[in-house]
């Protein structure tokens, strides 16, 4: 029994559960905020949002995390504004899908923070 208690304090102290708490903070405050606003219909885009955005957040510095995610918005933005633009056309659009996933891919040679980032991206 000391030792399965050992263990949850562990848990509970752990990086991962403050993540998840993060995460879990990160979905339910725009759901209860537009929700209160009015504005519920723009809730489902921000929780895609957050999830697209959430694996650049993995243990390291402070930088380098904020870095990360603030990459991944970018990125995520970018690519959603070019797809949209491009939709209308599908030869444009199959070549738009085909240059954003093998420039997003190069990302990923740049360590593990950068491949979930790209994999965030696609």
């Amino acid at each position: 029994m000391k030792e399965k208690l050992k263990q949850l304090e562990l848990f509970l102290k752990s990086s991962s559960f403050d993540r998840g708490i993060r995460l879990g903070v990160g979905i339910i405050v725009p759901f209860a905020v537009l929700h209160i606003l009015g504005y519920f219909e723009y809730a489902p885009a921000l929780v895609i949002g957050t999830f697209l955005n959430a694996p650049g957040d993995i243990p390291g510095s402070f930088k380098r995390k904020v870095n990360a995610i603030l990459v991944s918005i970018v990125l995520t933005m970018v690519i959603t504004v070019i797809i949209l633009f491009s939709k209308p056309f599908l030869p444009l659009l199959l070549i738009v899908l085909t240059a954003v996933s093998f420039i997003v891919s190069l990302i990923s040679v740049y360590g593990f923070r950068a491949s979930l980032v790209s994999f965030s991206a696609c």
